[in-house]
């Protein structure tokens, strides 16, 4: 908290590295309880939460809350205690470094700062303007000297920029910034990888492709900034079918970076929540595959034309998604030639492996393809009729390379159309000390 709150109790749990103050915003009248958790497994982002960097969250109390360190400091505990476990979000005024996907929505009618709202809200837009002018300052320096770096996790991808739980990728201006970050990071594998001019068109472009809503410059400077994508970037001639799976492939690569946690309970907890949006999510998507028809097998070119499966034509008959731009869609029949998927081998998986490979956007596709396939949108419904032929399904091999087995598909399936799973540790495991 800074010097406008007026601490009147800290108390510890669990050692250093979990504790709560107590205290009033005088400049609002509003009582406050601030807790911190530097170990990640409360509140924190996993990996990215330490000592240096610990979660901390500020919730709003009432001034009867406020009074139970007078009367009832193990009621006291026990607030804490529920708050750092549920977060609600009808109490937190101010946070740092928390995981998003663990909020309650709320645990009471929120009456104790209502009219204080507005105030806060008026600040923290104040916050995030002079981050936004700070960070585009700092792209506009970034983009005349040709040169940044930016970082990814290691075996999430072919150096694909990781993405935060807020939706943002970061970027620097010097090497050493990017090496401090990684440094405060030490649960996950990232690496820094340096853009030339060539690259930073690249990284821009790919912003839309990967699903990335938010740029983070210099994270951990004084002159740090955050600003949102469609501020800095333009979608320019990237065509707009390309780009409708966005939303899926940001869960992709969040889902790949939470499996490569060095803390492997975190990585089980964060990879289990994530695949459990995804099962949400990759049914919805449609997704470009390559095909040929009967008997042109090794011989096949692209029309410049998009064919669909017949599953594919009453997915967008019934969703009508204007992204794609296309009014009419029609089987890719052949005249009455039989359609038939290309598939790949993956040397990882062993030679005997065949896989379905899928794309989310035409750049994928051709990344491994050129112009040798004909294009095809194919969906959730065609991949389970045809996926028991396949040892599973590959997601942009040149990109990702996401594996999807067969077991994973069925899990798909059987998942799609419940409500998402959150993982984490049991509450009722931790001990107040």
């Amino acid at each position: 908290m800074n010097d406008s709150v007026k601490l009147q109790i800290k108390r510890v749990y669990k050692g250093e590295n979990l504790n709560y103050n107590i205290g009033i915003i005088e400049s609002l009248n509003l009582y406050v309880m601030e807790v911190t958790d530097s170990t990640g497994f409360i509140m924190g982002i996993p990996g990215e939460t330490s000592k240096d960097k610990p979660a901390v969250a500020v919730f709003g109390i009432t001034k009867e809350e406020f009074d139970l360190k007078d009367s009832d400091t193990a009621k006291l505990d026990d607030l804490a205690f529920e708050l750092m476990h549920k977060i609600p979000k009808d109490r937190i005024i101010a946070e740092n470094n928390l995981r998003k996907d663990c909020r309650e929505e709320t645990i009471d009618d929120g009456k104790y700062a209502s009219e204080k709202v507005a105030d806060l809200e008026e600040k923290k837009n104040q916050m995030h303007s002079m981050h936004a002018d700070n960070a585009k300052k700092a792209i506009t320096a970034i983009l005349e000297k040709g040169e940044a770096w930016y970082i990814y996790t290691k075996g999430a991808g072919n150096k694909v920029p990781t993405i935060d739980n807020s939706g943002s990728a970061q970027i620097f201006t010097k090497e050493e910034y990017a090496r401090k970050v990684i440094e405060l990071a030490p649960q996950v594998p990232l690496e820094a990888e340096k853009l030339d001019k060539k690259g930073l068109s690249a990284f821009f472009h790919n912003l839309f492709r990967y699903g990335i809503l938010k740029i983070r410059v210099d994270l951990q400077q004084p002159e740090a900034g955050e600003v949102a994508r469609d501020e800095v970037a333009k979608l320019g001639n990237i065509k707009e079918y390309q780009l409708c799976n966005s939303r899926c492939v940001s869960l992709m690569i969040r889902y790949l970076q939470a499996k490569q946690l060095l803390d492997k309970t975190q990585a089980n907890l964060g990879s289990a929540t994530l695949w459990s949006a995804l099962c949400k999510e990759f049914p919805k998507s449609i997704f470009f595959v390559p095909m040929c028809f009967e008997g042109e097998e090794g011989n096949v070119k692209d029309e410049n034309e998009i064919y669909f499966t017949e599953h594919g034509v009453k997915h967008m008959r019934e969703t009508k998604p204007l992204v794609l731009g296309l009014e009419k869609y029609k089987p890719a029949n052949g005249n009455g030639r039989k359609m038939k998927f290309i598939t790949l081998k993956n040397s990882a998986a062993g030679e005997d492996k065949i896989f379905f490979p899928v794309f989310t956007d035409i750049s994928e596709l051709k990344a491994v393809f050129g112009d040798k396939a004909r294009i095809c949108i194919a969906t959730f419904a065609d991949i389970l009729e045809k996926y028991k032929s396949f040892f599973g399904v590959v997601v942009n091999p040149s990109s990702l390379n996401l594996i999807i087995t067969d077991k994973g598909i069925e899990n798909i399936d059987q998942e799609k159309d419940g409500p998402v799973k959150v993982y984490k540790l049991d509450p009722n495991a931790e001990s107040k000390e």
